[in-house]
């Protein structure tokens, strides 16, 4: 939204029982003329001690036919999300007027714990 440089979005939250495997993460981003993407990230917030952000690498894009700024990810990773993890995309911005959009597409699978 305007007036907001960084939005948090809970992706997953991690059924007890089961361990969260995301093997590739794609996602595109469209901001106001002049304006950068500075970060975005995926982190596993596991209770009560915290847990890891993983950075993603994004790329410019040539503006879209409005003058729009893109930016693009799109990675193969390796992330674990134990039972009762939260699963949160944390995206930032260089500045805050205008509203942006963001669109991110995550793959994985549940697995059994023991």
């Amino acid at each position: 939204q305007s007036g907001t440089n960084v939005s948090t979005l809970t992706l997953a939250t991690v059924p007890a029982g089961k361990r969260l495997v995301i093997e590739f993460i794609s996602a595109s981003g469209q901001v106001p003329p002049g304006q950068s993407v500075e970060s975005w990230g995926v982190n596993t917030v596991a209770p009560p001690t915290g847990g890891a952000q993983h950075e993603l690498l994004v790329t410019p894009q040539p503006p879209a036919g409005i003058g729009d700024s893109l930016f693009r990810t799109s990675q193969q990773v390796r992330l674990y999300g134990d039972p009762g993890t939260s699963v949160q995309t944390i995206i930032r911005r260089n500045t805050r007027p205008g509203s942006a959009t963001f669109l991110m597409t995550v793959s994985g699978y549940l697995v059994d714990v023991p």
